[in-house]
C-alpha cells in the first residue's frame, strides 16, 4: 500500500517541476510593462533637461547683449566750482546735484550735427530761471550719473571770453532750443577737443529715441 501512495506523490512533483517552465514566458510577459515605465520615464527626465539647457541659453543671450549705459543728463555741481580749476579736477570727483537740471525725460529732440537741444516748457522753465553770473556756472554732461564732459552757462551780456564748452542762457522763451558750443564769445575762442562727440551720448540718445 505504501509503495503506489508514493509513486503517485512523485508524479504529481514531476508535473509541478514540469509547469514551472511554462510559466516563464507568461512571467517575463508580466514583467514587460515594468522594464518600459522607467525607459519612459527617462524620456521625461530627458525632456525637461532640454528645456532647462534651452531657458539658460536664453538668460546667456540676454545677459551679452548690450545693456543700457543710463540717460543723457545734465547736471549742476552741488558746490560753486570756479571754473579755471575744473580742467585740473577730475570729474568722477565732483560732487553734482542729486537730480539733473535737464533729463532725457526734459528732451523732446538732440540734433547731432548742431548740437541743439529741444526741451519740454519745464525744462526750458528752468534753464531760463537760472541765475548765471558773468562767469559762468558750471555744469557737468553725464550718461547716468557717469561724467563725460564738463561745461558754463554763459550769460550773453558777459564781456568775459571762455575757452571751453558753453550753453547759453536763453534771453526768451519764443523756442524752446538750447545748443551746446564750443568758447564764447565764439569757438575761436575755444581751446582743446571736442568732446561733444563722445559715442557713449550718441548711444544713450539713440537708445531712448531722442537723436535727430
Amino acid at each position: 500500500m505504501g509503495g503506489p501512495r508514493f509513486v503517485i506523490l512523485s508524479d504529481r512533483r514531476k508535473r509541478r517541476i514540469s509547469l514551472l517552465p511554462l510559466c516563464r514566458p507568461f512571467a517575463l510577459l508580466r514583467s514587460r510593462p515594468r522594464v518600459l515605465a522607467p525607459q519612459r520615464h527617462g524620456r521625461r527626465v530627458t525632456g525637461n533637461a532640454a528645456l532647462v539647457v534651452f531657458l539658460l541659453f536664453i538668460f546667456v543671450l540676454v545677459g551679452c547683449a548690450p545693456q543700457p549705459e543710463g540717460g543723457f543728463a545734465i547736471y549742476l555741481t552741488a558746490q560753486e566750482t570756479p571754473l579755471s580749476r575744473l580742467p585740473e579736477v577730475d570729474l568722477n570727483t565732483v560732487q553734482l546735484q542729486d537730480a539733473p537740471l535737464i533729463s532725457t525725460e526734459d528732451i523732446v529732440s538732440y540734433t547731432w550735427a548742431t548740437h541743439e537741444i529741444e526741451l519740454t516748457d519745464a525744462a526750458f522753465q528752468r534753464v531760463l530761471q537760472l541765475h548765471v553770473p558773468v562767469s559762468g556756472t558750471a555744469f557737468v554732461v553725464c550718461v547716468g550719473r557717469k561724467p563725460v564732459y564738463w561745461g558754463a552757462f554763459w550769460t550773453p551780456i558777459s564781456s568775459l571770453s571762455f575757452d571751453g564748452v558753453v550753453i547759453w542762457t536763453p534771453l526768451g522763451s519764443d523756442s524752446r532750443v538750447i545748443r551746446i558750443e564750443l568758447g564764447y564769445p565764439s569757438a575761436g575762442f575755444f581751446a582743446g577737443d571736442d568732446p561733444r562727440a563722445d559715442q557713449a551720448i550718441r548711444r544713450a540718445l539713440e537708445q531712448a529715441g531722442k537723436l535727430r
